[in-house]
């Protein structure tokens, strides 16, 4: 059902690929938009529990082709250097296959939304708390159940290339 990675040399083992999940920082949502042309976001997320969580406003275009199809495709990237005397780059990446639903659980959103605090404004938890109090009711929160995921990094030659 999921595409075979092509060059599986390449694939990064199960911890690898968590670090990679947990440690990004932008994560791209891709999905089916309205008349069916693809729809691709960069937005900030946590990983939870084995979930990815992104927060968004309570409508809004995602939360629409989400509702019409909610298979979703999720990409990192960890690292991203161009190598121009190899015509290369050297790179570790994650992509993530799933199904995403508007979380309605308020102890999973209050989770969400403070792991998200905890990850980017973790000298902020007090202000992050007051944020959360003030914003929970125009605040949604997207929960990708992920199915299938991937991660891989640039090959030896690249990892090891010491330029003269």
């Amino acid at each position: 059902m999921f595409p075979q990675m092509r060059r599986s040399r390449q694939q990064l083992s199960t911890i690898e690929t968590e670090e990679i999940l947990h440690k990004g920082n932008t994560g791209i949502l891709a999905f089916t938009g309205m008349e069916s042309y693809p729809y691709a976001v960069p937005l900030n997320y946590v990983y939870l529990n084995g979930n990815i969580y992104i927060h968004c406003a309570i409508s809004g275009y995602k939360l629409d082709c989400i509702q019409k199809n909610n298979h979703v495709c999720f990409c990192i990237v960890d690292q991203d250097t161009v190598i121009p005397d190899i015509f290369s780059t050297n790179y570790r990446s994650a992509i993530v296959f799933g199904t995403a639903s508007i979380v309605s659980d308020d102890v999973i959103r209050r989770q969400a939304l403070e792991g998200l605090i905890q990850k980017y404004c973790a000298d902020f938890i007090q202000s992050g708390q007051q944020e959360i109090e003030k914003d929970w009711e125009k605040t949604a929160i997207i929960e990708i159940t992920i199915e299938h995921v991937t991660a891989k990094s640039a090959s030896q030659a690249v990892q090891n290339h010491n330029p003269s």
